[in-house]
C-alpha cells in the first residue's frame, strides 16, 4: 500500500528564486515491490525525481524519498497552493496527495519550512 510522511507542506520562498528543498518520503506500507510516481499539479513545482521504488516489510522496508522546491521566479508575491499526486499502480491507496502551499514574501523576511 502507498504511503507518504505528510499530507501539507507550507514553504515559504521569495518571489524571484527557487525555494529550500523539502523532503517527502514515500512508503510501501504493505509487503513486495511498491512502484511509485509523482506528479506536480503545476509548473512551479518541481521534484528531484518523477518516480521511484519502495520495498515493504518483507523485503526490508525501504523507503524512498524525494525534494520538492517551488520556483517562484516571474510570479508576484501572494499566496499559491498546489498538490503533489503521488499514484502507484496496482497498490491499495491510490492516489495520495499532498497539499503544498507557498507564501512568497519580500527580500527582508526570514524563509521557513513547515511540514505536517
Amino acid at each position: 500500500m502507498l504511503g507518504v510522511d505528510s499530507t501539507a507542506i507550507e514553504i515559504m520562498a521569495r518571489p524571484d528564486t527557487p525555494s529550500e528543498p523539502q523532503e517527502v518520503v514515500v512508503t510501501n506500507v504493505g509487503t513486495g515491490i511498491l512502484v511509485w510516481t509523482v506528479a506536480p499539479s503545476v509548473p512551479w513545482l518541481q521534484v528531484s525525481v518523477p518516480s521511484g521504488v519502495a520495498l515493504g516489510g518483507g523485503l526490508g522496508g525501504a523507503s524512498s524519498a524525494l525534494t520538492v522546491q517551488a520556483n517562484m521566479a516571474g510570479l508576484p508575491r501572494g499566496e499559491y497552493v498546489a498538490e503533489l499526486i503521488f499514484e502507484a499502480p496496482y497498490a491499495a491507496g491510490n492516489p495520495k496527495v499532498v497539499t503544498v502551499t507557498v507564501t512568497t514574501y519580500a527580500q527582508s523576511y526570514v524563509p521557513g519550512i513547515s511540514k505536517s
